[in-house]
């Protein structure tokens, strides 16, 4: 019975229905691979979700508040928040975050740019982990941000640029309260899955800025 309720399962997902869980019903081997199976629906849901968003051209905040929402199922998230450089090249400002999946109440913040790991992210065009910011930010007076998410209790980080599709260079940050809590499995999905990310906000950023300069 146990088998087949995972083959169930298993059809269920390959005809679309994706984020369909397979009920555990014991510790063996079969509940092992019914586990990893019931992890790798959530992952394929959230991923559509955000396919879906990106088809829709939802705002800045829309996205993000998905993103706060829906990753917790896949990775430790504590805090996500959107940084974009600001005109003079020398910032860049902290536009929107979220913290427990719940929108932030904070004033627009700009933090240095120039010699952080914000910038070594943009310039290197891939996801960079810092697993203990505490530390890292010690060594180094530069590190605005990094000084920024420690104050408010976070140790554990990883950037994402957000390039393609966008008219303005920015940063996807993700944290967690503990630190050395994503593991290489964690930074191996969101590699896996940097591009859709952030083409998702890049498109986003991009019809912002097209709505603005319409206004204009």
């Amino acid at each position: 019975r146990p088998l087949g309720r995972a083959v169930t399962g298993f059809n269920t997902v390959a005809q679309g229905d994706f984020g369909f869980q397979v009920p555990l019903a014991a510790t063996n081997e079969l509940a092992s691979l019914t586990s990893s199976f019931n992890q790798l629906s959530s992952r394929l849901y959230a991923i559509f979700q955000l396919i879906d968003r990106i088809q829709q051209g939802s705002d800045l905040d829309d996205t993000l508040c998905f993103v706060a929402q829906q990753f917790p199922s896949l990775l430790p998230l504590d805090w996500v928040g959107a940084l974009f450089v600001a005109g003079d090249g020398n910032t860049i400002a902290l536009e929107k975050s979220y913290r427990s999946g719940k929108p932030e109440v904070t004033p627009r913040r700009r933090f240095k740019l120039k010699r952080t790991l914000l910038l070594k992210t943009l310039e290197n065009d891939e996801p960079l982990h810092i697993p203990d910011m505490k530390r890292t930010a010690e060594s180094n007076p530069d590190y605005q941000f990094l000084n920024h998410l420690v104050d408010n209790g976070l140790r554990d980080a990883i950037f994402l640029p957000i390039s393609e599709q966008s008219p303005i260079p920015g940063v996807l940050a993700f944290a967690t309260r503990k630190p050395d809590s994503y593991t290489p499995e964690h930074l191996e999905l969101l590699t896996n899955i940097a591009k859709l990310v952030t083409h998702s906000f890049g498109r986003t950023v991009k019809l912002a800025e097209h709505a603005r300069l319409a206004a204009i």
